[in-house]
């Protein structure tokens, strides 16, 4: 297991890539903070996790809004990349077109 020991908050993982990016983690072994707007997929998944023996919790955030992102974390993450992907300077330009656009 890859990632044992680790916890990764992945944004978007209700349902989709994010989703199946947060069952790959967990099976790796990290403990998998599912974050979405999508409240009853995100507990889905979270749940999912869990039932397969894995470590997960579901944390209702949008995170296209700074101060929400900023008031779930408080402070706690400290990866470089994944604290420029939540400033407001890298995430407001993105739109979801885009992303799609890159991964075609």
């Amino acid at each position: 297991m890859r990632l044992a020991g680790k916890v990764a908050i992945i944004t978007g993982s209700a349902g989709g890539m994010g989703k199946l990016a947060a069952e790959l983690f967990a099976s790796e072994g990290a403990s998998v903070v599912v974050t979405d707007i999508a409240e009853k997929e995100g507990e889905e998944t979270a749940r999912a996790i869990r039932d397969t023996g894995g470590i997960s919790i579901f944390v209702k955030a949008n995170v296209a809004i700074e101060d929400e992102v900023e008031r779930r974390n408080a402070g706690r993450v400290r990866d470089p990349v994944a604290e420029r992907c939540h400033s407001p300077a890298w995430w407001q330009p993105v739109r979801p077109r885009h992303l799609l656009h890159k991964i075609r």
